[in-house]
């Protein structure tokens, strides 16, 4: 009887078991084809406008920084609605419920290291690894797009890194491809996953690109490291503009009359914006990045980056410190290029001046306006009279970079003539003058009547007919 009745019972037993063992093991997360696709989770974040934007406390001291890093990212975003939480107080309940945003490092965001079996990513103490390439420099960040693991109809956006120092120094929710990973902020890695209905989130070559194969050292000379990314100039024109490179420093330290004393400048050299910009975050034709000393130009057929001579920044800020007011030193580095934006600066800037552009100073010495503002319309500005009145008097000169005598500023140089908006417009107007005659003639224009709105007033209307006494508007020639 005992035996009949086991008989009975050891089946129910068997089906009983593997029903709460189904029951009991999440779907794994590697099926992706049961996860939607880029747009529909970009539509679920942008629909629900929620996010959760997750720190790590694993380093005490930084926590306070995070806090202030995420604050600021919050105040900054107008389209959702961010709540910051640290990795100790989050569930997992709420990680599941909207979009995630986790940053921080495997030592400080416990939630890295419970998420990266189920991401393309690997996170360990020495550093992670993606798509079986291991990175553990200091320096090393990967910034990622992906499915959710704790829900994947919302998106995980990550920000993970080697050091939370380096995390810290990032540019929050970068735009731009599913995955990226930097290096001392120069891209290395760019990419998107496949979207292919059977084959969401997995690797596609098509997608990827390695910026860091293509990047070679090309040439060293005394003061600088030449590298280029992808093919940009053959070794015989690479020769003829490092040595234009060098020349342009001489140049420039006798004139500041100190040997420059520092590692060599990392020279970067792009056949594209488009390169550029994937690699930089950047798209402007040339910019120096005075924290690594390193300048990146884009160099191509139709396009010259050197001449913007943005080497001079950093040679300037070794010898005489960063500068108090920027349009100094952007005047002194584009006094010193041989052809900028293709017809030097004073061409600019008289064309500038014909045209009734020139800025009052007080415009000029704000910093942050002087930033705002287009630098075809700014930079050249500066350049013709404070270097060919006051650059012989390099003690001035230091003066008026770095203000370190409170006595002599450039407003206190404003204010005791030596240096007014007349002394201004009057050197402006005689170099304008003596270049006009280099300017193509003027087109022929009449104004046409100014009609206003409440509260708008319009620009005034131009066509070409009868002859005008000043030069057109810079908007209808530059």
């Amino acid at each position: 009887m005992k035996s009949i009745r086991l008989t009975h019972i050891l089946p129910l037993i068997i089906l009983l078991s593997g029903f709460y063992f189904l029951g009991n093991t999440p779907r794994p997360q590697e099926d992706h084809r049961h996860w939607p696709s880029r747009e529909q989770i970009l539509d679920n974040l942008f629909s629900g406008r929620r996010l959760l934007f997750v720190y790590g406390t694993g380093r005490p001291e930084l926590v306070a920084h995070y806090r202030a890093w995420a604050a600021a990212y919050q105040k900054r975003t107008r389209r959702l609605q961010i709540t910051i939480k640290s990795d100790r107080e989050v569930t997992r309940t709420e990680l599941a419920s909207q979009a995630v945003y986790l940053a921080g490092t495997v030592a400080s965001n416990s939630w890295l290291a419970h998420f990266s079996p189920q991401l393309p990513a690997k996170f360990h103490r020495d550093g992670f690894q993606f798509l079986g390439k291991d990175y553990r420099e200091p320096g090393d960040l990967i910034v990622l797009f992906y499915p959710n693991p704790a829900n994947p109809q919302q998106p995980l956006l990550l920000l993970a890194g080697n050091r939370d120092e380096e995390v810290l120094r990032s540019e929050l929710f970068r735009p731009g491809g599913d995955y990226r990973i930097f290096r001392n902020g120069e891209c290395l890695v760019f990419g998107h996953f496949s979207q292919a209905a059977d084959q969401r989130w997995t690797f596609d070559a098509a997608g990827h690109h390695d910026f860091a194969a293509e990047t070679r050292l090309a040439k060293e000379t005394e003061h600088f490291r030449f590298y280029t990314h992808g093919a940009v100039l053959p070794a015989a024109e690479l020769e003829l503009f490092a040595a234009e490179r060098e020349q342009h420093h001489q140049r420039l330290t006798a004139f500041l009359g100190k040997s420059e004393a520092g590692p060599r400048i990392d020279y970067h050299l792009y056949p594209s914006f488009e390169q550029k910009g994937l690699i930089t975050a950047s798209t402007e034709i040339a910019h120096c990045d005075r924290e690594r000393q390193a300048v990146h130009v884009t160099v191509s057929q139709w396009v010259r980056g050197e001449t913007e001579g943005c080497e001079a920044d950093l040679v300037i800020a070794r010898a005489l410190g960063v500068p108090r007011h920027a349009l100094l030193a952007t005047g002194l580095r584009v006094s010193f290029t041989d052809n900028w934006r293709n017809h030097g600066y004073e061409y600019w800037a008289s064309r500038l001046y014909l045209s009734g552009n020139v800025p009052k100073l007080a415009e000029m010495l704000d910093n942050a306006n002087f930033a705002r503002e287009s630098c075809l319309i700014m930079a050249p500005r500066p350049s013709p009279i404070s270097w060919s009145s006051f650059g012989a008097a390099r003690d001035f000169l230091q003066t008026m970079l770095t203000g370190h005598r409170p006595r002599m500023t450039f407003h206190a140089l404003i204010g005791n003539g030596r240096l007014t908006s007349s002394v201004w417009r009057t050197d402006i107007g005689r170099r304008s003058r003596r270049m006009s005659p280099t300017f193509p003639a003027p087109i022929r224009f009449r104004r046409a009547s100014v009609t206003r709105t409440k509260g708008i007033k319009s620009s005034t209307a131009i066509s070409p007919a009868v002859p005008m006494t000043r030069w057109p508007s810079w908007r209808t020639w530059v």
